[in-house]
């Protein structure tokens, strides 16, 4: 798989043509594959994306109000920082739609090591991992649960990033979800001394006192992306408005209803 940065790139070129999704499609590894096998393939990773009456394609979230789409917030613990030597241990996640908490995915996942500094800040035991399932098991479950709803997380690079290579590792294919970030949203929207989702927990009550646990984290995402959303002078019309207001560096408030669908 490419980086996320080519991704994003090739997102930001839609409406695309059929020439240019199989060209991606053999970019990521992929060339081996029949047209609408190659199409297929990729919206089973998650892209959101349909043909046009011209024949064009096109991202479904730019046409998606906020209300109507399905949003899952996503945390992971992790015995490092690298998944080329090191596993996802923990994953939460919770879908969320116009207001309403649809489901919640949780799972420990099996590890033979537990770095001391991170036992402590996880409060996980090196036993309970080795009761826990597979990551092949839990991975397979978790490509399932997300679906193809947009993919949020605090921080989001990393948690999209190290997932996205964790499934390859099992040949489950890249993530090719929409993505965004609560951290950079809520940069652009709230108020406080710092960024990080233990600070907004405690001066904004986003959250429970639960930190560094994948599933308090995500639900806390979750209360970031909705007070965010609250705060907006004027909320983007589409999920694309909206994942590029939140993008956008220097952006001002003033400017979303530029970002805004007519």
């Amino acid at each position: 798989m490419q980086s996320l940065k080519e991704l994003e790139n090739f997102f930001e070129k839609f409406p695309v043509s059929r020439e240019d999704i199989i060209a991606f499609s053999k970019k990521i590894g992929f060339g081996n594959l029949q047209n609408e096998t190659a199409i297929e393939f990729l919206k089973s990773c998650g892209m959101p994306i349909e043909e046009d009456d011209n024949g064009q394609f096109i991202l479904k979230t730019s046409k998606t109000n906020i209300e109507d789409t399905v949003f899952c917030f996503v945390d992971i613990e992790t015995n490092g920082s690298n998944p080329r030597n090191s596993q996802v241990i923990e994953i939460g996640a919770i879908k969320y739609k116009n207001g309403e908490y649809l489901d919640s995915f949780e799972e420990l996942i099996y590890a033979e090591r537990l770095p001391q500094n991170i036992a402590e800040i996880t409060k996980l035991t090196l036993d309970e991992l080795k009761n826990a399932k597979k990551e092949r098991e839990v991975l397979t479950s978790f490509k399932e649960f997300l679906g193809n709803s947009v993919f949020c997380a605090h921080s989001a690079d990393f948690d999209f990033s190290f997932l996205s290579k964790s499934f390859q590792k099992y040949n489950l294919g890249p993530i090719l979800n929409r993505k965004i970030c609560t951290l950079d949203l809520a940069k652009k929207t709230l108020k406080a001394s710092k960024y990080g989702l233990k600070t907004l927990k405690e001066e904004l009550g986003l959250g429970d006192d639960i930190h560094h646990r994948a599933l308090p984290d995500a639900k806390s995402s979750a209360f970031v992306f909705e007070a965010g959303l609250k705060n907006m002078t004027q909320q983007p019309q589409s999920v694309d408005s909206l994942i590029k207001f939140v993008k956008t560096k220097e952006i001002k408030q003033k400017e979303v209803e530029e970002l805004t669908d007519v």
